[in-house]
């Protein structure tokens, strides 16, 4: 980690007019009086900042999407070329393996052992370090799987595979000789090249796969960077100075490079973007921010740079590659910066000389797209363009627009989550998923986080949780103390203390809900033949409701007046309202389509739904009165199912077959 950051305001310079220069003792060229109009402005500008700090433009939403979950740290994520597949380096049972994942979300699979994956330019190979023959050696295998075949073979530990973007050779860095440094074969083995000097690291390739530009420390100790044209063997030295330059990127046309650039002020180290022509020249700095900004990684169209930024909470930013493309709209804040910065180079190209390397502009941090990240690493940007992707968390793979929306799913892994369901005050949701080897009721904080186990299941199967409307308590189904494995209601604390068996009866149960009393609980049964519906009363009595079979998924209404449930009686799926105090009964949907899966808003004014109408199994909302129109909320090829409302009604949850997750989509 960095040591801590000197965050203090950036020194600014006014704008004065040209007149005698003198020098100070220490050489310094200044104008006269400069020194007193300097202090004034810089505690102007200190004092307007602090006024308009609350003016600057409000971030966009955070968004965030889990695409993979692992129990160990999934590393060295790789985006295929089409942008279907990921490749990632995930560890399991103290073994290094590679694994592929569809990049929307997915099961993902695991294709062999190794470390450090690389796709082929065409998509249908990974290249990949591995210890199988008994040392670190490049290995190539096939993205559908089979055997791998075996690239290079030295004494020496190779790796860090990365492939040539025409497919003729793979580099890779490599101790051979006694020294770290980059080498290149090509496939067939035939050919193998010493790209680098001593010590050269972090390559990449040109797009034209002629040159490849990578770190080292140059001869006066400071890290640089160094061009090599990888068939001449020639090595051209790209930076120079007292700062560490580091992380080298191409741009997509192959004409500059982006990088970072570790430099020391005072008693702080900051670490920021900045891009160099290849063909040489004076680097420009694209941030300069109070902390430290992660390497770099150029978008699609060459137009951006992502990058992660440690001082603003382990943030995701992306900054427009070219200065002169940058928005206009800048807060008042903003064009004090920009101003001041624009002062401070025009002052210092009539002194003639340059704060440090660069050519000052102004300040910029880039935009936000998530904060709060914990371990972000390996961030890369998927081919269309519009989405980052990243390992996180420790242990998973996620992605995040690159232009801030609206949050998409909930749960995304490679188990089966289903059946959610919120605590009244937000803060929790409560599911029933496979991940532990059975069906499990799991807990999640709503903000996000890993999911935990709610009530140990060894063997058993827990499932259908429900909060009670006091949120002090859990329904559920459970066959944990039935030798049969016939199910029973149970109810269990928040937090996973308490498990009682609620009911003792033949026959199977299920989709417990709550009356508003916390004290009564409907469930479907087929008890006494036929799926109908039941009543936990108070002391533990069972009574069946007087409702037509087969009549199932009972949800009771905040309110506590009405039972929503879903009947066939009339031929044909739809949604029933009964009254529980007069019995006064409404058939709340009619069109010829299956529908069913009721859930109350929280107000009790609206019901979302499950509606084949489509051809699909989708979202549907409308009111509980029955007097408004059915909205559809999802669509396509999904099927969309046990919908759930935010406490707020703001969103619902719901869950999407093919794999089963839980995502949510605003309500009307």
């Amino acid at each position: 980690m960095l040591p801590s950051l000197d965050l203090r305001m950036p020194r600014v310079t006014p704008t004065v007019p040209a007149k005698e220069v003198r020098r100070t003792p220490f050489g310094e060229a200044i104008y006269p009086n400069l020194k007193r109009t300097l202090y004034s402005a810089i505690l102007a500008v200190i004092a307007l900042s602090l006024v308009v700090a609350g003016c600057s433009r409000k971030s966009p939403p955070q968004q965030i999407r889990q695409v993979v979950s692992a129990s160990d740290a999934a590393l060295h994520v790789a985006c295929s070329p089409d942008g279907k597949t990921l490749a990632f380096q995930l560890k399991r049972a103290g073994e290094d393996e590679i694994w592929t994942a569809p990049a929307s979300g997915g099961d993902p699979k695991p294709l062999t052992e190794g470390q450090n994956p690389a796709w082929s330019p065409d998509g249908t190979r990974l290249a990949f370090e591995s210890t199988r023959s008994g040392n670190s050696d490049i290995w190539v295998i096939s993205a559908k799987g089979g055997a791998p075949s075996q690239v290079t073979q030295d004494p020496a530990a190779d790796r860090a595979p990365r492939w040539s973007p025409d497919g003729r050779w793979i580099a890779f860095v490599s101790n051979r000789r006694d020294s770290v440094a980059i080498w290149a074969t090509t496939l067939a083995g035939d050919r193998v090249v010493r790209v680098s000097g001593a010590g050269g690291t972090n390559l990449a390739w040109s797009p034209d796969s002629r040159w490849i530009v990578y770190q080292a420390q140059s001869p006066d100790g400071n890290w640089d960077l160094y061009l090599s044209e990888v068939e001449r063997g020639r090595i051209i030295r790209l930076t120079t100075g007292n700062e560490a330059d580091l992380d080298p990127a191409w741009s997509p046309d192959g004409r500059r490079i982006a990088f970072r650039t570790l430099y020391k002020a005072g008693e702080a180290i900051y670490a920021d973007i900045g891009v160099i022509p290849a063909a040489g020249g004076s680097p420009v700095r694209l941030t300069r921010n109070a902390g430290a900004d992660a390497p770099p990684a150029w978008s699609p169209d060459g137009t951006r740079i992502a990058f992660i930024s440690y001082a603003a909470w382990n943030s995701i930013a992306v900054i427009p590659a070219d200065k002169a493309k940058e928005k206009k709209d800048k807060t008042l804040k903003e064009k004090i910066m920009y101003e001041t910065g624009t002062v401070i180079n025009t002052l210092f190209r009539r002194l003639g000389r340059r704060y440090g390397r660069y050519d000052i502009e102004h300040d910029n941090k880039g935009q936000t797209l998530f904060h709060g990240l914990m371990e972000p690493l390996s961030l890369s940007w998927h081919p269309s363009g519009d989405r980052l992707l990243l390992c996180a968390r420790s242990a998973d793979l996620w992605t995040v627009p690159a232009g801030g929306g609206p949050a998409e799913r909930l749960t995304n892994d490679i188990f089966e989550d289903r059946k959610p369901d919120f605590s009244p005050d937000g803060k929790r949701i409560v599911f029933e998923s496979n991940r532990d080897g059975n069906p499990g009721l799991w807990n999640l904080d709503a903000t996000g986080g890993a999911p935990r186990l709610l009530l140990p299941h060894p063997s058993v199967a827990d499932a259908h949780p429900r909060f009670s409307p006091d949120g002090k308590r859990i329904a559920f189904a459970s066959n944990r103390e039935e030798k049969d494995r016939q199910t029973d209601i149970w109810t269990v604390s928040s937090d996973g203390s308490n498990p009682t068996r609620m009911t003792s009866l033949d026959g199977l149960k299920g989709r417990p809900t709550w009356f508003s009393d916390n004290t009564r609980i409907a469930f479907e049964s087929n008890l006494n033949g036929g799926w109908g519906l039941w009543a936990l009363e108070p002391g533990g009595k069972v009574v069946l409701l007087p409702r037509p079979k087969p009549s199932m998924r009972p949800a009771w209404s905040p309110d506590g007046w009405w039972l929503a449930y879903q009947s066939q009686r009339g031929g044909n799926q739809d949604i029933y309202l009964t009254q529980m105090k007069t019995g006064e009964e409404r058939r709340l949907t009619t069109a010829p389509a299956r529908e069913g899966d009721p859930a109350w808003s929280r107000d009790s004014r609206r019901i979302a739904f499950v509606s084949d109408r489509a051809g699909t199994d989708d979202i549907c909302v409308m009111p509980a009165s029955g007097e408004g129109p059915e909205v559809p909320l999802t669509s396509g090829p999904e099927d969309d199912i046990e919908p759930a409302w935010f406490p707020d009604g703001s969103r619902i949850a719901f869950v999407r077959i093919a794999p089963q997750s839980v995502w949510s989509i605003p309500a009307p």
